[in-house]
């Protein structure tokens, strides 16, 4: 979850490209149990809370497919009964896998079915999470003040109806898109804002990706040392929390910020594990982006025909998902083609 970010890997004009962190993946309001009530729940009602619950341990896990079939079982049995509310979470956490694996059209377009029945039913709660989700879409799609119209739009929402947990990954996903927009000042207020949430709520895994995300923004600064020190604290956590997801990407930021120090060892030993997560659960955006840092290794090395291999193979994963990326990728290839 993740429009790359970027911090010069050499003296060279190729980069480095940094996933959008983390805890970027959209809230899932339903994490704790579908809204539903438990007194006049019927059998097929508890059967899709516990498809959903079901699919949210799934993807947790980084397996996305089975994600997506729980919830899409989910989806089927909350229409057949006619249960709208759990029908429109349903749609939200199909939206959330697909947003996950890149296809954002495809998330808008779930999250979009949520968000219109959320409002018919008069769920403010579900409208705010759905509207923070497609912020987050628009964000990873680089169209990042529609988000930050979203995000104004659901933040009021969440805070008035007191979902402390909604409003710190909201104010997180707001921090990001500033960082992303190169305002590392503002997003460090925001990611404060929503790391003292996050620890009164006790939420270990929010808080260990709005640390990773600190740690980015110190290091965008100018500040490595202090940057590394959130780093490692936000891998210890997110490893001890089985959250494989967030552990690919700390994997690769660390290996962003010692391949600028020069200690291209130690960056490819984070790089090789950050990959063999990503491909591990999935994350096509995630695995083209450590690609492209694995190849402005071998590149800072002086092996450029094998920088350029890793680079093609990054290059043909942005187009073949749409990524704004796929075009700087382009220019270095080519860049690095002219000097062979």
């Amino acid at each position: 979850m993740k429009i790359g970010r970027r911090i010069v890997a050499s003296a060279v004009l190729l980069v480095a490209l940094l996933p959008l962190r983390a805890v970027t993946r959209p809230t899932q309001s339903q994490e704790s149990a579908p809204r539903a009530s438990s007194s006049a729940a019927s059998v097929p009602r508890l059967e899709v809370v516990d498809l959903l619950k079901r699919g949210v341990a799934a993807d947790r896990s980084g397996d996305r497919q089975r994600a997506l079939a729980d919830y899409q079982r989910a989806l089927a049995l909350a229409r057949t009964i006619g249960d709208r509310a759990l029908e429109a979470q349903s749609l939200e956490n199909i939206g959330v896998v697909y947003a996950e694996l890149s296809e954002l059209q495809q998330a808008l377009g779930y999250y979009q079915q949520a968000l219109e029945i959320f409002r018919a039913v008069g769920d403010r709660g579900g409208e705010a999470a759905t509207l923070s989700n497609v912020g987050h879409a628009y964000s990873s799609a680089g169209r990042r003040q529609e988000a930050l119209r979203c995000f104004a739009q659901a933040l009021p929402v969440q805070r008035a109806l007191r979902d402390t947990e909604g409003e710190a990954n909201t104010l997180n996903k707001i921090a990001v898109t500033y960082d992303e927009l190169g305002d590392k000042k503002q997003a460090l207020v925001y990611y404060g804002e929503a790391l003292a949430l996050s620890r009164r709520l006790g939420d270990r895994a929010e808080e260990a990706g709005i640390i990773n995300n600190i740690g980015m923004a110190y290091n965008d600064l100018g500040d490595r040392r202090r940057g590394l020190e959130y780093l490692q604290q936000a891998l210890v956590m997110r490893r001890r929390a089985g959250d494989r997801d967030g552990e690919a990407v700390t994997l690769n930021n660390l290996g962003a910020i010692y391949g600028g120090r020069g200690e291209r060892q130690r960056a490819l030993d984070y790089y090789q594990q950050s990959i063999s997560l990503r491909r591990a659960i999935g994350d096509r955006k995630g695995e083209a982006l450590t690609l492209n840092n694995i190849g402005i290794i071998y590149y800072a090395a002086g092996d450029k025909r094998r920088a350029l291999h890793l680079l093609r193979q990054a290059l043909s994963i942005f187009d073949g998902i749409g990524d704004e990326h796929a075009a700087s990728v382009r220019a270095d290839i080519k860049r690095i083609e002219s000097e062979l």
